[in-house]
């Protein structure tokens, strides 16, 4: 997730202050015509950016402003999560698990970048089984990339070095989720699996899990 903070002084000068997730903040001062003070933030998922006004005043005490209110958007834990160690208590379907994390009680985590058939869809009670066989009881490391709109943490899970999300996918049980993917590691997996007639696309005319639930509004 990148954040990034727009503010313009009344000194003819736009400051464009961006936080990335690796934690640098970087703040690039661009001269232009024009007077008045105005703060904008926007999440780079979110349509529609907050603006709030600031009166002209001190370009220095207008970045710093600025900064302060950028961090803590983004140390927000609505906007940013760490990596969590737990063992996982549940299994709702082939891409959702919960797990409880010392000291910390139940995270529900959403995995990364794939997308299993839904429950009532064919091969949906296959992949969750899939899933449950995988990491039931067993402890986790989730590295976190997220949090959906339904707070719910988006991660890939690993047991040692075995990347489940890579696992339900090369095994057929899940869709690569393409619309937010990052590279296209799952993908080629998706392809694989595929070709070899793996999992769900042994299934005639297999419905990807996106359209089956517009079809279920």
């Amino acid at each position: 997730m990148r954040l990034k903070l727009i503010l313009r002084s009344n000194l003819d000068t736009i400051f464009v202050i961006n936080a990335t997730n690796d934690g640098r903040l970087n703040v690039i001062p661009l001269v232009l015509d024009g007077t008045g003070a105005q703060i904008t933030h926007r999440v780079s998922n979110s349509s529609h950016p907050e603006t709030l006004e600031a009166s002209p005043g001190n370009s220095f005490m207008k970045v710093f402003i600025a900064v302060f209110w950028l961090v803590l958007v983004y140390q927000s834990p609505d906007l940013a999560a760490e990596d969590l160690m737990g063992r996982v208590v549940k299994v709702a379907d082939g891409d959702t698990v919960t797990i409880v994390v010392e000291g910390a009680g139940r995270r529900k985590i959403r995995l990364y970048g794939i997308d299993t058939p839904e429950l009532d869809q064919p091969w949906g009670r296959e992949a969750g089984n899939a899933l449950e066989e995988k990491v039931m009881d067993k402890n986790v490391f989730a590295r976190v990339s997220g949090i959906d709109r339904y707070e719910r943490i988006i991660a890939d899970i690993f047991i040692g070095k075995r990347n489940i999300n890579h696992e339900m996918v090369a095994e057929g049980h899940a869709w690569a989720y393409r619309r937010y993917l990052k590279s296209k590691t799952l993908v080629k997996l998706e392809q694989a699996a595929k070709s070899r007639q793996k999992g769900l696309w042994a299934v005639p005319n297999p419905v990807p899990p996106w359209e089956w639930r517009k079809g279920a509004r």
